[in-house]
């Protein structure tokens, strides 16, 4: 992908955040009618990996770590991993040494593919365990 689109693609996730993140601070998701539900909660009655995780992210935005984690830890797993592929993507986009480019793009597919795998693994545990 040329530097310019994934300029872009940083740019238009930044706004995104900017305008998501307020939303979940100011309105509670169990309490919301207007958040989404989870498709497979509601249709197929098992637990995915990202149950919990509205309510966890608020939580965690008013300061309360052990309620997030009690909604879903994973999402205490996902953060660190995302701002670190995040930081990887800024890099790469800034940066004008090819070598430096494939370098980091390596990193960030292996970031990529450990999160992949934490996250169908959180699946499986949680629906083996019930961990709601």
């Amino acid at each position: 992908m040329p530097l310019f689109k994934r300029k872009y693609i940083i740019i238009a996730i930044i706004i995104l955040l900017a305008m998501v993140v307020p939303i979940y601070y100011w309105f509670d998701p169990s309490q919301s009618d207007f958040m989404p539900r989870c498709v497979f909660k509601t249709y197929l009655h098992i637990e995915c990996p990202g149950c919990g995780f509205q309510r966890a992210l608020h939580a965690l935005l008013h300061g309360d770590i052990q309620a997030s984690l009690a909604f879903n830890p994973f999402l205490i797993i996902s953060i660190p991993i995302l701002i670190l592929a995040c930081t990887n993507e800024l890099i790469i986009t800034h940066s004008q040494a090819s070598a430096k480019i494939v370098r980091l793009t390596k990193i960030n597919k292996w970031i990529l593919h450990l999160y992949i795998a934490l996250y169908l693994a959180w699946f499986v545990i949680r629906n083996i365990y019930n961990i709601n």
